[in-house]
């Protein structure tokens, strides 16, 4: 494990946060679990939302290290603490449209790489 030999190396891992986790976010969150991306937060105003998405990345990651239980996906219900994360490299912004601009903004001033959703503004001002 130390060498990277059959296995990606924690260094060598994006790790991720989800910002809004409503039922656009199933799809997204299982292509970047796919693709060895490691999703380490999940955000929305609705803690059930959270609960069931971070449910479900905690069983994925459970199941592939072969463990009984894995609790690594970190809850929030205000993306600006998701933000504060220093060990977050980037951020998938699946809310409604109107919040993506702001969001982004945020996402980079706080210097996360981001995936959004589009549109990414629904202004050229905001653009």
């Amino acid at each position: 494990h130390v060498l990277g030999r059959g296995f990606l190396a924690p260094s060598d891992q994006i790790t991720v946060g989800f910002i809004g986790v409503g039922k656009q976010s199933g799809g997204l969150r299982g292509q970047f679990l796919k693709n060895d991306a490691r999703i380490i937060a999940a955000c929305d105003v609705d803690a059930s939302k959270v609960s069931v998405f971070a449910d479900a990345v905690n069983a994925h990651y459970a199941a592939k290290t072969g463990q009984g239980s894995y609790n690594g996906c970190e809850r929030y219900d205000d993306y600006r603490n998701l933000l504060n994360n220093k060990d977050i490299d980037a951020v998938v912004i699946v809310t409604p449209d109107h919040w993506h601009s702001v969001i982004a903004i945020h996402a980079a001033k706080a210097k996360k790489d981001i995936y959004c959703e589009k549109p990414l503004s629904l202004t050229v001002q905001e653009g």
